[in-house]
């Protein structure tokens, strides 16, 4: 199959970009899914990465998204291969569209089955960060779909109660719920640096987003999480560090 794609490719090639027809999408995606699906991995990276297909991957590449994931999700994934599979999501991120990108990404979260959801949101939270970072229009409502999609998902895992159940993280919502602050920092300095420069602050699209997230982390998972100090041989309660970042944000944002 990796051959097929080769050919897809070299005949994409000597079109132009505005003469790519749908059938050229829907045979880009087929030919990249069976290499993914085969193991041909090194070769669809050797593709992303070869300049001649810039223009080929900027158009098509986000349709490898859903390919990728999958194949990073399988138990049986060697590291190499799991390394292919982020140089190739790396790849996409630089040069496809963010919009598509982010699209891509929220799509492949909400589909993720739920024994898989926190894996699939724990691979994809940087590259649609990065993603987001790019847009330069309609960031905040991205922002805010984005931290909406995430946490209607998470809420579909169980809250973990015992010392036991916060120490296994089971279902690693917490790994979930600690990576979530610094996924959502960089857009928190947006707002802040945009208050420095704007005497009194300035209530901007991007800020209700945030504070919409923060409101919702209120109710899911922290309204119904135990949020005690564990004994002190343990580390910190990570829904209470979650918790706690929280209010850092809504004071960052002056809320």
């Amino acid at each position: 199959m990796a051959k097929e794609l080769q050919e897809i490719i070299q005949r994409c090639q000597l079109l132009d970009e505005e003469n790519f027809k749908g059938e050229d999408y829907n045979l880009f995606q087929v030919a990249g899914q069976k290499c993914f699906e085969e193991g041909n991995i090194a070769e669809v990276l050797e593709i992303v990465q070869n300049e001649k297909n810039v223009v080929i991957i900027k158009n098509m590449g986000w349709s490898l998204i859903g390919p990728i994931l999958r194949c990073m999700l399988k138990q049986e994934q060697d590291d190499v291969e799991r390394q292919y599979c982020m140089k190739i999501l790396d790849k996409l991120v630089e040069l496809c569209s963010a919009k598509e990108l982010i699209l891509g990404f929220l799509e492949q979260i909400e589909q993720t089955s739920r024994e898989q959801i926190s894996a699939a949101i724990l691979l994809l939270l940087k590259p649609l960060q990065e993603a987001l970072l790019k847009l330069d229009t309609k960031k905040a409502y991205s922002v805010g779909l984005s931290l909406s999609t995430i946490l209607s998902q998470l809420s579909l895992l169980p809250i973990p109660y015992t010392k036991e159940q916060l120490q296994e993280d089971q279902h690693r919502l917490c790994q979930c719920l600690n990576a979530l602050p610094q996924f959502v920092r960089p857009f928190v300095l947006e707002i802040v640096q945009n208050m420095e420069i704007i005497s009194g602050g300035n209530c901007n699209d991007l800020k209700e987003e945030l504070l919409g997230f923060c409101l919702k982390s209120l109710k899911y998972p922290l309204l119904m999480a135990e949020l005690d100090p564990l004994p002190e041989e343990m580390a910190e309660n990570p829904l209470r560090q979650f918790a706690a970042e929280i209010v850092r944000i809504l004071a960052d944002i002056r809320e």
